[in-house]
């Protein structure tokens, strides 16, 4: 090797000082060609050297030391060999042997020169001895490491071998404890988290095999446990939901733990909105701000058996409740919350409330018509026995008094009449009634002579016929339409729909308008005796037609029309005939 580095650097030092003479004296050029063959000629001859060629970068032959018998020799480097792009790709000198000659590229900028040395015949010999000793010593010593490792490899893997043996032979030991272990505390996770579907399938016949089975049946418990807990919880959520008195259970951070149907639509709230939630939030809605504050004091006092009646103002009316408050106790007598109950006692007061107007409509009545035949007799006297002696002005005056006495007289007479037909409403006589046709009749009527409105009727003819006394019906429609009229002034559009909603089960019925709406604090009182929002009223028409419905059984109801006017519900429940 030595040898061979020796002829590359004593090579690329003459490679360099031919290029230069060949750049200087510019024997590059073609018409120089024989003057570069002389000087290759020279410098090989000089150093002892087989050939020494050019070739320019794209591989092509500029000048041999060898000029024309250069094709004869197979030593030579071929024209376009790869080799010479490599070299001036590395940028480096690239030399090998071929045979008994070897060559030596060195690159430059404007090509690559080859030079071939001749290898003498005892030194090639003398080298070729040398290379293959070297090589069976290189190999010998290559391949002692892999043999020591091999021995090494053998030894390691019996004493592996022996160890993994053991391991597995104590594994497969502790496989028929630690698996049924582990599934044990595995399906244990699986429960804690609720998942009761969980089973251990491990087969075992040891005290391992006992505990498994009893973990597995202790699991079908719970299930059962909770299948029944789950069937009882839903069927108390079922009785509370069919129920028409609210309950709310608050637990004793303050948070709604339970809500039933008639709580929820009694305070306007959803399902979801409401548990978890403290009782403070659900409530602070204005209109529940009497509630919300019953509720607080209820609950600072503790008070078993604590009721208060609360009265709720929204835009659909008023609402009275009867809200009453119990302790909740653990069995070891610890406070765990509190049950709120809520009975809605609105048509109970509306009721109250009407048979207090029926006895004050009879005394007034019988008061007031009492007077009413004498005066009217009296003026009629006074007219027929001074009349003809008033004369001028005076006997305008006269007249103009008699005839307002007796206006008013008839006026009286009219209020009571009223008053009489409120507090001595006939008995009703219901009879198999169907809806539809009722309303259509009437509808045909009013649509006749009130030309300017219009009326939408939205009634199935499915609807079953119901228990009704038809004259009394009529009037409460008659009255309804004849508001609603006025309400938009005899212009507009009225609007009847009527259902059989089965969940009551109940026909509801409703009228809406188009009109100035009712005020939400005349809500309360629209059905009351003598209230009126017209000037001319006499405040019975709407009282008329509650104590009508409530004596079919049914209810009625006011509500805003979006986006104006107001809607009446009826509802006759339990009457189909």
């Amino acid at each position: 090797q030595g040898y061979y580095r020796e002829m590359d650097s004593s090579g690329t030092v003459l490679a360099k000082e031919i290029m230069k003479t060949a750049r200087k004296q510019q024997l590059l050029e073609k018409k120089n060609y024989w003057k570069l063959v002389w000087l290759l000629k020279e410098k090989a001859r000089e150093h002892r050297l087989k050939a020494i060629e050019i070739f320019d970068p794209a591989g092509h032959l500029l000048a041999s030391s060898k000029g024309n018998k250069r094709d004869a020799k197979s030593y030579l480097l071929e024209p376009g060999d790869p080799k010479i792009a490599e070299t001036l790709k590395k940028g480096g000198t690239i030399s090998w042997d071929n045979k008994r000659y070897h060559i030596l590229l060195v690159p430059f900028p404007r090509g690559v020169v080859s030079l071939t040395h001749k290898i003498p015949s005892q030194l090639y010999k003398n080298l070729a001895a040398v290379t293959q000793y070297y090589e069976g010593y290189r190999q010998a010593k290559e391949l002692k490491n892999p043999i020591k490792i091999s021995y090494i490899m053998v030894f390691l893997m019996a004493t592996l071998l022996i160890v993994f043996s053991s391991i597995w032979f104590g594994l497969q030991l502790a496989k028929g404890i630690t698996i049924p272990i582990e599934a044990l505390a595995s399906a244990t996770r699986e429960v804690a988290k609720g998942n009761l579907e969980t089973q251990i399938t491990v087969r075992a016949d040891d005290e391992i095999g006992i505990l498994v089975d009893s973990f597995n049946r202790m699991i079908q418990d719970l299930k059962i446990s909770r299948k029944e807990l789950e069937e009882r919880k839903r069927y108390i959520e079922t009785v509370l939901d069919n129920i028409a008195t609210g309950v709310i259970s608050i637990d004793k951070e303050g948070k709604v733990s339970s809500i039933n149907k008639a709580a929820r639509e009694l305070m306007r709230l959803g399902y979801e909105e409401c548990l978890g939630i403290p009782y403070r939030q659900i409530f602070r809605e204005d209109h529940l701000g009497p509630l919300r504050e019953t509720v607080k004091e209820m609950l600072r006092r503790g008070k078993e058996g604590d009721r208060k009646e609360v009265k709720l103002v929204t835009e659909e009316g008023v609402t009275h409740l009867m809200v009453g408050a119990s302790t909740l106790l653990d069995h070891e007598g610890r406070y765990t919350g509190t049950v709120v109950v809520m009975e809605d006692l609105t048509e109970l007061v509306k009721a109250q409330r009407a048979a207090a107007w029926e006895e004050v409509a009879r005394r007034v009545a019988h008061e007031i018509k009492n007077p009413l035949t004498p005066i009217s007799l009296s003026a009629q006297r006074l007219k027929r026995k001074f009349g003809h002696y008033m004369k001028g002005e005076e006997g305008k005056v006269f007249y103009r008094c008699i005839e307002t006495i007796t206006k008013e007289v008839e006026e009286l007479k009219h209020m009571v009449n009223e008053f009489y037909k409120f507090a001595r409403m006939p008995q009703i006589t219901p009879k198999p009634t169907r809806l539809q046709d009722l309303i259509q009749d009437l509808v045909a009527l009013y649509s006749a002579s009130h030309k300017q409105i219009s009326f939408e009727v939205n009634i199935p003819q499915n609807l079953p016929p119901l228990l009704l006394d038809r004259d009394q019906m009529n009037r409460v429609f008659i009255n309804l339409l004849e508001n609603a009229i006025e309400a938009m002034k005899g212009k507009g559009k009225i609007t009847i729909r009527a259902r059989w909603d089965e969940s009551i089960p109940a026909a509801v019925v409703e009228v809406a308008d188009e009109g100035t709406g009712i005020k939400p604090e005349d809500k309360e009182k629209l059905f009351m005796p003598y209230f009126s929002t017209k000037e001319s009223g006499t405040g019975l028409g709407l009282a008329i037609v509650s104590r009508i419905i409530s004596d079919h059984g049914g209810y009625i109801r006011v509500k805003d029309n979006k986006p104006k006017g107001a809607v009446f519900i009826i509802e006759l429940p339990g009457k189909a005939a």
